[in-house]
């Protein structure tokens, strides 16, 4: 399992197994759910908030999820700009570049 993992996930698989194979996920489900908002806007937020986070990780899957569930490009990179107004600019720079790598591996943009 942790093999098919990016780095940063793996010893949180091995040594919390259970958690990483129910709960976490029973969690995100919950929270997408109870939000009330549709995939694609779940998928924007989430890009601005983890590029605030500085978590490159998070802002290349939840771009690449937010395309997949009907964002463009140019949607994705306006969610990360709004992490300027409250994380500021290394923040929202470092996102971009992130989602922007992201998209350009998946062949989704030029």
């Amino acid at each position: 399992m942790s093999a098919e993992l990016p780095a940063e996930l793996v010893e949180i698989a091995e040594h919390f197994p259970t958690f990483w194979a129910e709960a976490g996920h029973l969690m995100t489900e919950t929270l997408y759910a109870e939000s009330k908002l549709d995939r694609k806007t779940i998928e924007l937020v989430l890009c601005s908030l983890l590029a605030g986070r500085r978590w490159e990780l998070g802002v290349k899957t939840h771009a690449l999820k937010a395309l997949e569930f009907g964002a463009s490009a140019e949607d994705v990179r306006g969610a990360i700009l709004l992490s300027f107004a409250v994380f500021g600019t290394s923040s929202a720079a470092a996102g971009l570049h992130w989602a922007e790598q992201a998209m350009k591996e998946a062949g989704l943009t030029s």
